[in-house]
């Protein structure tokens, strides 16, 4: 049987950093602000070369925004010594109703982020391998 999941940097901070730092937010009524995807469903070879740093934190340094009608997404840097799969690094904040988290993928393709990097916005994120 063939492992699916995702492995992903689990935020530390709670909701109330994201109240702290940005106005108003979060917009929407889901609120999700609980990781940064790193790879969606691995390969086997992957979770193996993951495997080594699950555990480990890392500073995710917030470098801009997306906000929609629908969604509200913080986008971050590259993340030193961890290889971020995804091709838009970031953190769903929030959706409306029926609005579903991976709709942040989509959105960070249409859009240009709102660059917000001087603000000097860092959060922290436990490795982890979440399994389905």
């Amino acid at each position: 049987m063939k492992t699916v999941g995702y492995i992903a940097l689990r935020i530390q901070e709670k909701i109330n950093w994201v109240e702290d730092n940005l106005l108003n937010w979060p917009i929407h009524e889901n609120v999700y602000f609980h990781h940064c995807t790193v790879a969606y469903k691995p390969s086997a070879e992957k979770i193996e070369e993951y495997k080594p740093k699950l555990g480990n934190v890392y500073e995710l340094n917030v470098n801009g925004f997306v906000l929609t009608n629908e969604i509200d997404v913080l986008t971050v840097d590259t993340i030193e010594g961890l290889q971020i799969e995804n091709r838009h690094p970031h953190i769903t904040v929030s959706c409306a109703r029926g609005i579903k988290p991976f709709y942040s993928n989509e959105v960070l393709e249409k859009f240009t982020p709102v660059d917000i990097s001087e603000q000097k916005l860092t959060l922290r994120g436990t490795l982890y391998f979440a399994e389905w």
